[in-house]
């Protein structure tokens, strides 16, 4: 296929690349996209589609120059990709030992299957329609067949000896598969923190799935952090995509304002301010969580926050808002009596606990006699229903206080809660339970010793930071010589590695609790 007519560049020979090269890979979501169809060429459009130059430039960048085509003359031959701009060429020669190393590397990359469990998933999610390499062809639309003999006329194009063509599906080659738009970052922290005279500082980092790296910051005055204490949370507001940083504010004439940060650090702007007074000390104190509690089939995916409020009397109020894209409307309200919040305290997380795409709401209650319950409101602000009681005294305060993190921790698309529990002695144990779509179940335990949970305080936060499907914990740890370091545990509880140290930098009484993960970027 690779005629005179191709649309093509020869380009220089430079040195091979070591063996198992693979072009950069970026960290995917879990989902992924059916095999391509077949959709054969019916059109004549030989201009280089964008998907194609961009997976041509990536070979190159890898494997180093080789002659390559795509587009070809609609006047050549018969029906091919090359006519509409949606095949290449690329000449890797399977005589050459050198090249024949480097496309059997390319073609295992893109075959191979991923940590998800998805079959052939570079190559899915590439857009790749079929590969001739050799006298064989790889066809997605016949993946279970694996490859399967390709007839030819003996010739070094013909038989693709002397070049891989790859040919595209139209969402490939227009760069509209996950490639090409699962673009989100690994979750990574923001630190919020109060440097005095009404100015606040947040501290965001990137991940690189590996570690915390590249701190920037961005400063904002005025906005005092005294009238936000620890009601600092992340979600997607805007729908877009990437996480923002979210405050509710106390303002001086006794109303209140949600603020919103986008990607997390972007200058503030007010979402929603109540119309009249609306306390949130100590009727609110920190239970402020965000989720999607709607469903992305009715708002798009963006995530909006709820309140939960003592009014007094074990009388509770949950105030949802929903989420425009721009601005905060509501709220709606739900109403339970005979639910005492100080058994609560900050124990307050959102997740999907029952997989059914909607968050929920998740509260750990200490009961009179000794044990505790997880109460879950289904999309939020449904009627409470116990999902789980310990079978014995399990003390909350002030073992656990405030560090209950909700997450997908197994990757069966159902969260659950972990506790983290000081024992004393600078001894701590994560106390992970699983969903079975309708209760808890376990718990499973981790112990850690030297880790004294009176460095962490409250800096404790769920999110997948390394992209591998499965929510972590994370936690920011204030060292003896005044620096922090981020702990992770992958999964949730596997022994805490460090992801990253700083020089000095307090996170007490300035950051306190407010740790937030996200996807920024």
């Amino acid at each position: 296929m690779l005629a005179a007519a191709l649309t093509a560049a020869a380009l220089g020979t430079v040195a091979v690349a070591p063996a198992s090269a693979r072009p950069p890979t970026p960290l995917f979501e879990p989902a992924i996209e059916p095999y391509a169809v077949y959709d054969g060429q019916d059109t004549c459009d030989p201009t280089a589609k964008p998907g194609v130059v961009t997976f041509k430039n990536m070979l190159v960048d890898t494997y180093g120059s080789e002659t390559w085509g795509i587009g070809r003359d609609c006047s050549d031959g018969g029906t091919s990709e090359h006519k509409e701009g949606r095949a290449l060429d690329y000449g890797f020669d399977y005589n050459n030992p050198a090249d024949r190393a480097e496309a059997t590397d390319l073609l295992n990359w893109l075959l191979a299957t991923d940590q998800y469990g998805n079959r052939h998933a570079m190559a899915r999610r590439l857009g790749l329609m079929y590969i001739i390499w050799n006298r064989q062809q790889w066809k997605s639309y016949e993946a279970s067949s694996g490859w399967q003999g390709y007839s030819c006329d003996g010739s070094a194009n013909d038989c693709h000896t002397n070049h891989i063509h790859f040919s595209f599906s139209w969402p490939g080659a227009r760069q509209q598969t996950t490639w090409w738009t699962d673009d989100s970052s690994p979750d990574s922290p923001i630190l919020v923190r109060d440097m005095g005279s009404a100015t606040t500082v947040l501290h965001r980092w990137g991940s690189t799935g590996a570690s915390f790296t590249g701190r920037s910051t961005a400063t904002y005055s005025p906005l005092d952090l005294a009238n936000v204490n620890g009601r600092v949370a992340a979600g997607d507001f805007n729908g877009d995509g990437k996480d923002d940083t979210l405050m509710a504010h106390q303002n001086s004439d006794g109303a209140f304002s949600f603020k919103v940060l986008p990607h997390g650090t972007v200058a503030p702007t007010n979402w929603h301010t109540t119309p009249g007074p609306f306390d949130l000390e100590p009727s609110v104190g920190n239970r402020l969580i965000v989720g999607d509690f709607i469903g992305t089939g009715e708002d798009g995916g963006a995530s909006e926050p709820i309140l939960v409020r003592d009014v007094g009397s074990s009388t509770i109020v949950l105030y949802r808002w929903g989420s425009t894209g721009s601005s905060f409307t509501g709220p709606s309200t739900a109403t339970y009596y005979n639910f005492d919040l100080a058994k609560v305290g900050d124990r307050v997380a959102a997740g999907d606990v029952n997989g059914d795409g909607k968050d929920d709401t998740v509260m750990a209650y200490q009961n009179t006699n000794g044990t505790f319950t997880y109460k879950v409101f289904l999309n939020g602000t449904i009627a409470p229903v116990d999902w789980y009681t310990t079978p014995g005294p399990f003390d909350l305060d002030p073992s656990v206080g405030g560090r209950l993190v909700v997450g997908d921790f197994n990757g069966d698309g159902k969260a659950e809660p972990i506790l983290v529990r000081d024992i004393g002695s600078s001894t701590i144990v994560l106390y992970r339970w699983f969903s079975s779509g309708s209760s808890f179940t376990g718990p499973s335990t981790a112990t850690y010793y030297s880790l004294d949970l009176a460095n962490v305080g409250e800096r404790v936060a769920a999110g997948d930071v390394n992209r591998d499907g499965f929510d972590d914990t994370v936690m920011a740890y204030q060292n003896s010589d005044g620096t922090l370091t981020y702990k992770v545990f992958l999964n949730g509880t596997i022994a805490p590695a460090n992801w990253y140290t700083s020089g000095p930098f307090s996170l007490d009484p300035s950051v306190g609790g407010r740790l937030v993960l996200g996807s920024w970027l």
